[in-house]
């Protein structure tokens, strides 16, 4: 890393902390400046270690590293700003062009410019026009990126469930997978920045408070969404819909509205292929799988785990969900830890089986029946499993589970937390009374806003 490099990185730096402290995006009433300073500092140093992870740890990253690959891809598509600018729109706004006769040839130069890395490549680019091209100026770009997704999405839960202040904190900001993999140069910092300002931008227009800046950022937002990771789409489709319905009629059904759409969804996406024999939902989920299996037999992939092999059959889907979502529920686990990365991924999935038992010994049901009628809290249980789902049912690599699950785990933290019942499982376990009194007059400070001061 030359001076420059570093000198850079310390100025947007800066800059950013300027922007944090002077925009009105910025300022929320229980969310303090310095708070938000204090995430992107903490982001930063995750963003740094795994930069340096990938560059100076992995065997050959030009070679295996994502966020390397999309870095150096980016290049190529930087330079035609001088050489074919008319190259660069074109590859800016527009896709499936590899088979474009002026385009071609550039997209050859690339290594990874499929439809799926093409968004991440192209952002990548625009920021070549401020960076340098320096790697880790990227990283700060995509850490301040990612932490406008997060504080965007915080906003969007207080609008739409109040109080849960302390659950909104730790769910939004503190889970370690998202505050490590989302603060890299990677396709998950980009869905956290594109969550955040969809999901901020709906709920405004569907207030009615409407505005041209929110109608174009929700537009972005959906765009970055579908072309980042479009295997998301088919799952967020049905949600998203119902979270609509449900939303704008101030529906008291909200249950049943999402059951109703999501099943008419599914029946419709599974027997596509009838009419269309192209648009086979399940015979996809069999290639995805059969495209990973053969990835992990082209390179020695340390955290291959057991896994059902899918066929393209209904009754194949049925007969491997239950280990796909053992997988991507609890892999890795302890028993199976082989280098540090996966230490952490299996500590996190430990806390998450505890967080299980607590619902399990404080469970209400009058708090969890109050807690359904709020749509995201539907909206996060069906995301939640429905990608549970699709990643234990096709990645067979405890390390790709990781990652992949990223996308989910804020939502599936939040409605997890909130389930608890603080006062019955003071009752039942009468030990934990301090601890439990500790958080909750946290809770109380941060209500009032005390907390930071």
């Amino acid at each position: 890393m030359s001076l420059m490099e570093i000198a850079l990185a310390i100025i947007y730096t800066a800059v950013f902390i300027f922007l944090i402290f002077r925009l009105p995006f910025f300022r929320i009433h229980t969310l303090p400046r310095k708070f938000i300073t204090g995430v992107f500092f903490l982001k930063l140093l995750c963003g740094l270690a795994l930069a340096f992870l990938y560059k100076y740890h992995y065997p050959d990253p030009e070679k295996y590293a994502d966020t390397i690959k999309y870095f150096n891809d980016s290049k190529v598509m930087y330079e035609l700003i001088y050489t074919d600018p008319l190259a660069f729109f074109q590859l800016l706004f527009t896709i499936n062009n590899e088979q474009v006769p002026h385009l071609k040839h550039y997209v050859h130069l690339m290594d990874w410019w499929t439809l799926e890395s093409q968004t991440i490549i192209k952002i990548n680019a625009l920021m070549r026009i401020f960076s340098g091209g320096y790697y880790f100026v990227h990283v700060v770009f995509f850490v301040f990126l990612s932490l406008i997704g997060l504080v965007a999405f915080y906003k969007f839960l207080n609008r739409v469930i109040p109080g849960h202040l302390l659950c909104k904190y730790i769910s939004v900001f503190f889970v370690p997978s998202v505050l490590f993999w989302g603060s890299g140069a990677l396709k998950e910092g980009v869905f956290i920045f594109a969550n955040g300002i969809f999901f901020y931008s709906l709920y405004e227009i569907l207030s009615k408070k409407a505005t041209a800046l929110r109608l174009l950022t929700c537009i972005f937002g959906i765009y970055l969404l579908m072309f980042n990771q479009y295997y998301l789409v088919a799952l967020l489709v049905p949600c998203l819909i119902a979270f609509v319905v449900t939303t704008y009629t101030n529906s008291k059904r909200v249950g049943w509205s999402f059951s109703v759409i999501s099943l008419g969804y599914w029946l419709i996406v599974l027997n596509t292929y009838r009419i269309f024999p192209k648009f086979d939902f399940i015979k996809s989920l069999y290639k995805k799988q059969q495209h990973f299996i053969g990835y992990t037999s082209d390179v020695n992939v340390a955290s291959l785990i057991d896994y059902e092999v899918l066929k393209p059959t209904f009754l194949s889907l049925l007969e491997c969900t239950p280990m796909a979502f053992f997988n991507s529920i609890f892999r890795p686990h302890i028993l199976e830890i082989k280098n540090p990365l996966m230490l952490v991924a299996a500590l996190e999935n430990l806390l998450y089986i505890i967080l299980f038992i607590i619902i399990i010994i404080s469970f209400n049901r009058v708090r969890v029946q109050r807690l359904f009628r709020f749509p995201i809290i539907q909206f996060s249980i069906y995301f939640s499993v429905l990608l549970f789902l699709l990643i234990g049912l096709v990645v067979p690599v405890a390390g790709a589970i990781v990652r992949y699950k990223v996308p989910l785990l804020i939502y599936w933290t939040f409605v997890l937390m909130l389930m608890i019942d603080r006062q019955k499982l003071s009752d039942r376990i009468g030990v934990l009374k301090p601890i439990i009194s500790y958080f909750y007059g946290i809770e109380l400070k941060l209500k009032k806003n005390t907390f930071f001061s």
